[in-house]
């Protein structure tokens, strides 16, 4: 009993001392705050950085249990930690992101915006077809005046040139580092080798920090007393005035007629001054004055010859002479150098459709006459007079070779084309212009030796298989399980009877006989086969204009397809 009294005691207790409580105290009402929120705070040293910098990010939010950083671009690209340090390696805009969880399991996320500049010493990742970079080039030079041929024709080009006389004497790390901001450094003839490659390695071994591309165009700061390109110390200042193209297929040859590897003369002036060496070393000869070094390459970080200071970036050794004296191809010879220094390639033809010249090689301009109308809708001009390339000689593949592309029509007599043996072959071989050949009597072995047959059919058909849907020429052409459908209104194609196109690639058939097939320019055609200078494609036509529109589409996406250098 006791037992329950004391519990019912207890209990009357608690409710009185409740109730009281509760009067007592209605009129009291406070507002408590029982839980305070966390908060997100985060820093960022800088957000406008120089390609490579490095920045420092901080988070001091409160009531935090995890904190999760994102940076897009930099390095790290994540991180736990309320503080880190992010280096940007790349330019452009990013974002840098935080997430907060709190110890109440919210989350917040707070970002900034990042903006990287570009790589000081990067050229442009993909030059534009046909076009030339803009490039930021500082000329060191002893006389402005001297170089201000050099200075237009950059500038004329689209680049900007720093020129400043003696900036960059007696090099020292801020100087070599202030170059690193240029794409390209040229060093002007109009230089005191002295105050570039001084008289010891003092200055070659600061010069050798320069990452940027150097194009060396004074022979006395070449040599090996000086910057140590050429390990001599004697220069020729009586050189040529023209090249000899050692690699014809460099690209500081890019648009250059050359004449049996020479360019011919690159100066207006006096001659080149060159090193007088017998061994270039660890250099590429690209080109001499038919005796003596005159355009040499290394690639970074390679010894120019054995014991020398290899340099931080890329150099070229261009024979100058004091002061500007090139010609028209000389100065395309410097252009080429500057873009192929800074970009590493010279910018490919744009695909385009012209206009082109075009040249129909023809016994019938009156049976021809479809095409041309074809061509000049299309905006292309043609020359066509009746017989004028028969019994081709070098003066007439001098003249083919003045136009964007050459059709071969089928109103050709293939004895004029071709000949009977391998004289006129090798004339026509010489042509380096596309070649589209719409004969098949001329394209046999005993012709232009496009293929291994001496036997035409001239009752194809008149409809393609296209072998290779994708090919440009079938650009706006509607296929139907990879056939064209009929390309032509009457007649049927003439085709050359072979079961292999050698080292062409068959574009199409028709159906059981190739009708389109190219070959890349210095192939053999087939083994044995006089390879051509210039690229080639053989069209299936019969006599006279025949073609419907779709045959229409497909002959002006070719001649385009040729024309732009594809």
């Amino acid at each position: 009993m006791k037992l329950k009294k004391l519990k019912f005691s207890k209990l009357y207790f608690f409710i009185l001392c409740f109730t009281a409580l509760n009067f007592s105290c209605e009129d009291d009402i406070r507002e408590v705050t029982l839980y305070d929120e966390g908060e997100t705070i985060a820093n960022v040293s800088n957000t406008q950085l120089e390609f490579g910098e490095s920045i420092n990010f901080t988070s001091s939010s409160t009531k935090a249990i995890t904190t999760d950083w994102t940076f897009e671009g930099g390095t790290p690209s994540t991180s736990i930690n309320p503080n880190v340090t992010v280096t940007y390696n790349s330019s452009g805009t990013f974002e840098a992101s935080l997430l907060i969880k709190y110890v109440d399991n919210t989350t917040e996320t707070f970002s900034f915006s990042i903006n990287v500049a570009e790589d000081p010493n990067a050229g442009p990742a993909d030059v534009p077809c046909g076009e030339y970079g803009n490039f930021d080039i500082a000329l060191v030079t002893d006389s402005v005046g001297a170089d201000q041929g050099f200075i237009t024709l950059l500038e004329e080009a689209g680049h900007t040139v720093q020129a400043v006389e003696g900036q960059y004497n007696s090099l020292t790390s801020t100087g070599a580092n202030q170059l690193n901001n240029f794409d390209l450094v040229i060093i002007s003839r109009s230089t005191n080798s002295v105050e570039i490659g001084g008289e010891d390695s003092a200055l070659a071994s600061i010069w050798a920090t320069v990452e940027t591309p150097v194009l060396n165009m004074n022979a006395y700061t070449a040599r090996s007393s000086r910057l140590q390109l050429f390990n001599s110390t004697e220069v020729d200042e009586g050189g040529g005035n023209s090249l000899d193209a050692n690699l014809p297929d460099h690209p500081v040859f890019s648009g250059i007629t050359l004449t049996d590897n020479n360019t011919g003369a690159i100066l207006t002036g006096s001659g080149l001054e060159t090193v007088i060496v017998s061994d270039i070393g660890n250099g590429t000869l690209i080109a001499s004055d038919g005796t003596k070094v005159a355009i040499v390459e290394w690639d970074a970080n390679v010894e120019f010859y054995d014991g020398a200071i290899p340099a931080a970036g890329k150099r070229m050794f261009m024979s100058s002479t004091s002061g500007y004296m090139l010609n028209d191809v000389g100065d395309a010879i410097l252009l080429n150098a500057v873009q192929y220094l800074v970009a590493g390639a010279i910018p490919e033809p744009c695909n385009t459709g012209g206009p082109f010249d075009v040249v129909l090689v023809t016994d019938s301009v009156a049976d021809d006459q479809g095409f041309i109308t074809l061509l000049e809708e299309a905006g292309h001009t043609v020359q066509a007079i009746n017989g004028q390339f028969n019994n081709l000689d070098a003066g007439g593949a001098n003249q083919l070779n003045n136009f964007d592309v050459v059709i071969i029509s089928r109103n050709t007599n293939s004895v004029n084309i071709g000949g009977d043996n391998s004289a006129l072959v090798d004339v026509w071989a010489s042509v380096s212009t596309p070649v589209l050949n719409m004969n098949a009597y001329t394209a046999r072995s005993s012709r232009l030796q496009l293929f291994n047959s001496t036997d035409v059919d001239e009752g194809s058909g008149n409809s393609l298989d296209a072998n290779l849907p994708e090919h440009p020429i079938f650009t706006d052409v509607e296929l139907t399980d990879g056939n064209t459908g009929a390309i032509l209104f009457a007649d049927g194609l003439h085709t050359v009877l072979v079961s292999d196109v050698g080292n062409g690639t068959l574009i199409a058939s028709d159906g059981t006989k190739v009708a389109i097939v190219e070959w890349e320019a210095n192939t053999e055609a087939y083994a044995g086969a006089i390879p051509a200078s210039g690229k080639r494609m053989f069209m299936s036509s019969p006599t006279g204009y025949r073609l419907n529109e779709t045959g229409n589409t497909i002959f002006i996406n070719t001649v385009e397809y040729l024309g732009a250098g594809n």
